[in-house]
């Protein structure tokens, strides 16, 4: 299992379709732990901020994602067709352009326990978190405050100020707070 722990990531810009932070592929079981990813930003890519995983597992748990942004998708975390599992962080103060201010999800399972996920935005769909497509989320014990979707209040925009979430994908919410998020 590769581990990544006691970092901090901080201020990278990346111009590429790698995460500015940290990028896993297809890779073996991987885990984040005690890790700090703050001000990183893409420039003109489609992947997250801070982590973007594809096709494997992660376990991020004690970690902070602060202020990080993307171009496109997901502000500080994208997850395709990956098991992720996030405990005991905060999300805060990320933003992305295209949807997932804090969390982009797309196919996969994810599963979310005694974490905070606030003051993050995006000019689409799922302030706080997005899911699109066939995955699957649980979240227990999660506190989802205070992020804003559809910044630039297009119409077509389809909300969720702090959870938005595909028809086709599962949703489970247990001992959790969403309150005070917000569109346009």
């Amino acid at each position: 299992m590769e581990a990544v722990r006691f970092i901090k990531f901080a201020a990278a810009r990346v111009d590429t379709d790698a995460g500015a932070g940290v990028y896993f592929s297809s890779a073996a079981p991987s885990s984040i732990s005690r890790t700090q990813f703050v001000g990183n930003r893409t420039v003109n890519s489609s992947e997250a901020g801070a982590v973007s995983l594809f096709d494997t597992q992660l376990r991020i748990s004690r970690s902070t994602f602060a202020g990080n942004s993307a171009q496109r998708e997901g502000g500080a975390i994208v997850a395709q067709a990956s098991e992720l599992r996030i405990e005991d962080s905060t999300i805060s103060g990320n933003r992305a352009l295209a949807g997932g201010g804090g969390i982009y999800l797309f196919d996969g399972q994810t599963t979310v326990v005694n974490t905070t996920i606030t003051r993050n935005r995006t000019t689409e769909d799922g302030g706080g978190i997005v899911v699109h497509g066939v995955g699957e989320l649980t979240l227990n014990a999660v506190t989802i405050a205070r992020n804003l979707a559809n910044t630039d209040d297009n119409p077509l925009s389809e909300g969720g100020g702090g959870l938005s979430n595909d028809t086709a994908a599962s949703l489970t919410v247990q001992n959790s707070i969403l309150a005070l998020n917000r569109l346009g």
